[in-house]
């Protein structure tokens, strides 16, 4: 599956940001937490993300949506959203976290493929 996964570490105040499988057409986008245990607890956390191309916003998200809070979490991946695509192109993905007052981001670049020809 067409995956990239973004775990924020909340004790490390870092990122990590993997592809899986990247197709040509889609990627399901997946971002996450990380602490010292599960079940991880949030201090007024907010996130989300920019798809670019050439410096035009595609696509993006802010979490929580408007009147929600999150408070607390037993599961690493909270986020997921499936993103189509053009082949051969060249995106970048813009990720945000503010966390207990403080603000972290990175931006993550990748390529899909062309799309194979079947016989």
């Amino acid at each position: 599956m067409s995956k990239i996964i973004s775990i924020y570490n909340l004790t490390s105040d870092s990122y990590s940001v993997n592809n899986e499988d990247i197709q040509s057409n889609y990627i399901e986008l997946c971002i996450g937490f990380t602490g010292k245990d599960l079940p991880i607890y949030f201090k007024d956390v907010s996130f989300g993300y920019e798809l670019r191309m050439n410096s035009s916003i595609l696509k993006y998200d802010i979490m929580p949506k408007p009147n929600q809070k999150l408070i607390s979490t037993d599961e690493q991946i909270i986020y997921k959203k499936r993103i189509l695509l053009t082949e051969n192109t060249r995106y970048e993905l813009f990720l945000w976290t503010k966390h207990d007052q403080k603000y972290r981001e990175i931006i993550h670049s990748f390529i899909t493929p062309k799309a194979q020809q079947s016989d």
